[in-house]
């Protein structure tokens, strides 16, 4: 199975530099033309997935729309964002003033929300329920968090790095898995170089 990875166009949030912005974060006019962008991408490697599945935050529902109008979206909570509870609104200057080690220890759950390993873990049940059923090619379009996750989990890259790698807004990144008994899968296509040198790592796990 390939499993093609999308990211949100940039968001209002992303412009203010907010936690990770709510459910109903919208996307800003620059994530709007992004949007519009990947869809001339996609357009152009002629990408048929039998599954197109997206988060039902706003913002991806609009980059999914703007990018692929008129297909038919089957949404999934499990590929939302990082639920960030009662910080996801805050300017994150203001957050680190407050938990300046909050990013040190994925553990770390954000006030009335969940933790990045909380996250990781539904990553993981979701990305095993969907080998499981047999697709062949999947679109996801998603948030930077559940991406992460996953091209973490691929590249064999603990939580304790995360966020080792930072998806660029509206990019596309690919993950393809063999037979579930054998192989993890393997990163084919990723969208930016990390800071752990998202390059090298994938020529040696290919």
């Amino acid at each position: 199975m390939r499993l093609w990875l999308v990211r949100h166009g940039q968001s209002l949030a992303n412009q203010q530099k907010r936690v990770t912005g709510t459910q109903l974060d919208p996307l800003a006019p620059e994530g709007r033309l992004q949007a519009i962008a990947l869809g001339e991408l996609l357009g152009s490697i002629s990408l048929r997935p039998d599954r197109l599945i997206c988060s039902p935050w706003l913002r991806a529902k609009q980059t999914a729309e703007l990018a692929l109008p008129s297909k038919t979206l089957h949404f999934d909570g499990r590929i939302g964002e990082t639920d960030a509870g009662q910080a996801a609104d805050l300017p994150l200057s203001e957050f680190l003033h407050s938990f300046p080690e909050f990013y040190k220890n994925a553990g770390n759950r954000y006030p009335g929300g969940e933790s990045h390993l909380e996250l990781n873990s539904r990553m993981a049940d979701w990305i095993d329920e969907l080998r499981s059923k047999g697709f062949s090619e999947v679109l996801a379009i998603c948030h930077s968090g559940p991406i992460c996750c996953l091209l973490q989990r691929a590249l064999n890259i603990p939580m304790t790095s995360f966020p080792a790698l930072l998806p660029a807004h509206a990019s596309l990144s690919m993950i393809e898995y063999g037979d579930a008994s054998f192989s993890d899968g393997q990163v084919k296509l990723f969208s930016q170089i990390s800071k752990l040198g998202l390059q090298q790592m994938v020529s040696t796990k290919a």
